[in-house]
């Protein structure tokens, strides 16, 4: 396994990662996979004993104030085993709480940062809806300022993760008439808030367990305060949405890696026709070039978190990442349900791996969409 020099400490954090997901997560994770039905509390409990909740949330809030390359480097740990873990970690460090720590207050920060680094809350981001999904210039829920100042929310969110559990939702609104997403701007909006309802939960390929319920506003009464970004400002959210494209990548690198390790180990023991299926060549090369790809994968997901810590603008970079790390990745489990056949295919881990890594190619921009991305990016020079 090739890493961009990490240092001792950064290897010691892995370490610590990887043993709390195999020790105290890999069997919850099965139970929780077959049933649908995710242990949350104990789930926080365990990652909170150990730092891993809101570990990139400032010290000043309770916060861990570890490096977002830290949170990559846990987050590949976490999906190698637990997707789950994989989904809380982010709830509590990256997406939502990037916006929140980015654009919000310092009362607000106090108070929502505080609870999410403590254990006591988890955040959600609210963006996708009936008639916007890739294309954000679409989105129809509103935020209007009304005479006494507060914000009236009218409209509804579809596959918002964590909807039910979460204590806090960044939603994605439009907050003036101008077209596009010149319009768009982002509010924070509190779980119990009035006129807030919880709609249908989406039964989904994969994350079993994760509720994705739909949110419908009805008028939701919110503060002014609330309002993280206002119209014209979308730069900066997009910008912003960059962490969300990389710890999606990272969450496919790790789901291949446990997938990769899983169908190694059972080449290695498996014997077939009188030789183990380790060392039949059609075997072996698969694995050499699954091995070759989460290298490269790892390599490209670590720089962007380097990159991200600099202050550098990652547009670019996180583009590159995710389209080619989770295109590999969904190859990489692809192949590893190939080696193992009917036990892989058969309800178990590669199976859970097979069934979450499809979404990480469709979430947080699609490959098409990076795909435009990208493209700008070169034709414009």
């Amino acid at each position: 396994m090739l890493d961009m020099g990490l240092s001792d400490e950064e290897m010691q954090l892995k370490q610590t990662a990887r043993k709390l997901a195999e020790e105290r997560l890999r069997a919850p994770t099965l139970e929780w996979e077959q049933s649908g039905i995710v242990d949350f509390p104990y789930l926080i409990n365990e990652m909170t004993a150990v730092g891993l909740v809101g570990m990139v949330i400032p010290e000043e809030y309770g916060g861990g104030g570890a490096s977002f390359l830290d949170f990559i480097l846990v987050m590949e740990e976490m999906a190698r085993v637990s997707y789950p873990a994989a989904y809380l970690l982010q709830a509590t460090n990256s997406g939502p709480v990037k916006h929140i720590a980015a654009l919000a207050s310092a009362e607000v920060k106090s108070r929502v940062l505080s609870e999410v680094a403590a254990g006591k809350a988890i955040c959600s981001i609210a963006i996708t809806e009936p008639d916007a999904g890739s294309d954000l210039g679409a989105i129809r829920t509103t935020a209007r300022q009304a005479a006494d100042g507060e914000f009236r929310v009218n409209g509804r969110k579809l596959y918002v993760g964590g909807a039910g559990n979460s204590s806090f939702y960044v939603v994605y609104v439009r907050m003036s008439d101008d077209p596009g997403t010149k319009g768009l701007g982002c509010i924070l909006i509190d779980a119990d808030t009035d006129g807030l309802e919880l709609g249908p939960n989406a039964n989904m390929l994969g994350s079993r367990g994760i509720p994705r319920h739909e949110l419908i506003f009805n008028d939701c009464r919110v503060p002014a305060a609330n309002v993280l970004c206002g119209p014209g400002e979308f730069r900066r959210l997009i910008s912003i949405f960059n962490g969300e494209r990389i710890h999606n990548a990272a969450m496919a690198l790790g789901t291949a890696t446990g997938a990769y390790d899983h169908a190694l180990e059972h080449a290695r023991a498996r014997v077939q026709f009188g030789q183990r299926l380790a060392d039949f060549q059609g075997i072996r090369w698969k694995l050499a070039d699954m091995a070759a790809r989460l290298d490269t994968s790892r390599l490209l997901v670590q720089r962007v978190a380097r990159l991200v810590d600099s202050g550098a603008d990652v547009g670019y970079a996180a583009s590159v990442a995710k389209l080619i790390t989770c295109e590999a990745a969904c190859e990489i489990v692809d192949s590893a349900l190939q080696i193992e056949g009917a036990m892989g295919y058969h309800e178990g881990f590669v199976q859970n791996a097979y069934r979450n890594v499809r979404m990480t190619t469709i979430a947080a921009g699609s490959t098409e969409m990076m795909r435009n991305h990208l493209a700008n990016l070169v034709v414009r020079g």
